[in-house]
């Protein structure tokens, strides 16, 4: 294989057990974004059970941050890569958790519209609709 797009761990495992080397890319297009997603008609009547899991995931995002050698520990036990890779995907990743952004949105917006100019969705989409509106308060 001359060339693989793909993200960690199997970056990490790629890298350590393959020699595999990255190739340069514009640091735009790596911005990568993890979304909690939730039924919309779950989500507008039980607005605060999605607030409390909010809540516990930020706690848990923030023990993920401070505690970089558990968290790649028990990311082993659960998915059985090895523990090295787990450690560098650990090490180089962001743990952090918060309300989508206008700017994140600016940047999920951008992709939609590539998309569509690209004729990979059928219709143009705004993707301020599928934000959660307490998230937007």
């Amino acid at each position: 294989m001359d060339a693989w797009s793909i993200w960690d761990p199997f970056y990490a495992i790629a890298e350590i057990g393959k020699n595999a080397r990255p190739l340069p890319i514009d640091p735009k297009a790596t911005v990568q974004n993890s979304f909690f997603l939730a039924n919309r008609d779950f989500a507008e009547k039980h607005p605060d059970v999605v607030v409390a899991i909010n809540e516990e995931v930020a706690k848990a995002t923030q023990w993920a941050d401070t505690h970089r050698e558990e968290t790649a520990r028990l990311f082993t036990e659960a998915s059985g890569v090895d523990y090295a890779a787990q450690k560098r995907s650990v090490d180089r990743g962001e743990f952090t958790f918060s309300p989508v952004t206008e700017k994140v949105l600016e940047g999920q917006q951008a992709v939609a519209d590539r998309y569509f100019k690209l004729k990979l969705i059928p219709n143009r989409i705004d993707v301020h609709d599928v934000v959660w509106a307490k998230a937007k308060s």
